[in-house]
């Protein structure tokens, strides 16, 4: 309060103008300590004068960021991050900061749960469905970010999300119950699950009796933000509408069928699809659409990996590869596809100041194309469908397709998953043997018959 503005008849009272005075006292004292260079000394005069710098900060937060330049300038030892953390405001009640309100609210909205490795998972409850976003993704981030803004009014900097993330990461860890990450595909009791990958986090449960769209489905599907919705599928359709929208010879039909409802398991090896021909055959609008199909994504095709490592990380990351114009493959990268088919992982050092592995699991299918074949090691070959692709004749521009595409998906997306349960029930009365079960082309023995 300024006293120039009281009445005549009001009390000046000390704590009315004496503040401002002690602030400004403060601010010099301890800037004429960091220009002595005197840290240690700092720290302790801060303690008694963290009332006075808050309320500066609350106030005038220009005036406060221009004492906080000079405080940098005037002494390299004094670490200004931990100045911030000795005089974060206080947004919360009772004096707590920013990122333990952050956790409590957030907490109260969400489920925290860890998997088997104790890596955490936030499983948010919403009014029509749940989402469920390992706790350090982006997408949660974001929605910590929202929080912030929505219920405590401000817009929270970098280091209160993290350290919001790794306070609820512990708690998910020591303290929620474990359960099964799954991306795109899984299995249980029920039967198959595809996670359709909309805003309403549906998926579709599928078995020998038919397909059906479930709201709220048990499984716990994780997505990144690149992950896009499939198809909505509806009865009715054929997958005959497929082979006009792709340049498939008729005799190779049967193959790509087979490897595109493969795709949909989770609890079998996968196959690597190739598809080669000249140039001009269409061969990446063929694998774009056959991705539409499984497990569309922001990217849909990709370069040649430099590393093995990035081979594992677009794995981890989502449920199909997909490489386009590859012109070659070197052992190590054809051994991480065979790894990624069959399933397995890859470890490196987490940091290089410990000794901690960081882990990448991968089991997942492979699409890739080229003008002439790339899968030539022997093990690579055993789990690869090579197909070629023939000289187009008659040519339909990009926007032609697309729209086709868009036409006649739901119809072809429905007759794949009425392929899926008719292919399963024949299974299942032929044979219920384990060696059956695991074979990855167990399906494509039995498509002919639908």
């Amino acid at each position: 309060m300024d006293a120039r503005t009281l009445t005549d008849d009001a009390e000046v009272k000390a704590e009315d103008v004496l503040p401002a005075d002690l602030t400004t006292a403060a601010l010099a004292e301890l800037l004429e300590i960091a220009r002595a260079g005197d840290a240690p000394a700092f720290w302790r005069a801060l303690k008694t004068r963290t009332d006075a710098i808050k309320s500066l900060m609350d106030d005038d937060p220009g005036e406060f960021q221009a004492w906080r330049a000079e405080v940098k300038t005037a002494c390299n030892k004094i670490n200004i991050g931990t100045l911030d953390d000795f005089i974060r405001p206080s947004g919360g009640g009772d004096g707590g900061n920013q990122a333990t309100e952050l956790v409590e609210l957030a907490a109260a909205r969400c489920e925290l749960w860890h998997d088997t490795d104790g890596n955490g998972f936030a499983t948010i409850t919403g009014e029509t469905h749940n989402e469920h976003w390992r706790i350090d993704s982006t997408g949660f981030r974001d929605w910590l970010s929202w929080i912030a803004h929505s219920e405590m009014g401000t817009a929270p900097s970098a280091e209160t999300i993290k350290s919001a993330c790794n306070a609820m990461a512990g708690q998910a860890k020591f303290d929620g119950d474990e359960h099964e990450p799954r991306r795109r595909v899984a299995k249980d009791a029920s039967g198959y699950w595809l996670d359709i990958g909309d805003d309403h986090w549906r998926a579709i449960l599928l078995t020998a009796t038919g397909w059906r769209i479930m709201n709220d489905p048990p499984v716990r599907f994780i997505r990144t933000k690149a992950t896009r919705p499939l198809p909505e599928p509806v009865s009715g359709g054929s997958v005959d509408a497929l082979w006009s929208l792709v340049n498939v010879p008729e005799q190779e039909r049967m193959l790509v069928l087979a490897w595109i409802i493969e795709c949909f398991r989770s609890d079998t090896p996968y196959a690597l699809l190739e598809l080669t021909g000249e140039q001009g055959a269409a061969k990446s609008t063929a694998q774009r659409i056959f991705r539409r199909f499984v497990d569309p994504n922001q990217v849909e095709l990709r370069g040649k990996p430099k590393t093995t490592e990035d081979i594992y990380v677009a794995a981890a990351n989502s449920h199909l590869l997909s490489y386009e114009n590859l012109s070659g493959l070197s052992n190590d990268q054809s051994d991480a596809l065979c790894t990624c088919c069959t399933g397995g992982g890859y470890a490196a050092r987490q940091l290089y100041t410990n000794g901690e592995e960081s882990i990448l699991a991968a089991h997942c299918p492979v699409a890739l194309n080229g003008i002439s074949p790339v899968v030539l090691r022997p093990d690579l070959l055993d789990r690869s469908v090579s197909i070629t692709l023939p000289e187009i004749t008659v040519r339909k521009t990009d926007d032609e397709v697309r729209e086709a595409t868009e036409a006649a998906a739901p119809g072809i997306m429905g007759a794949l998953l009425d392929l899926f349960s008719n292919a399963m029930a024949l299974i299942v009365a032929a044979c219920n043997r384990k060696r059956r079960a695991r074979n990855p082309w167990a399906f494509s023995a039995h498509i002919n018959c639908n």
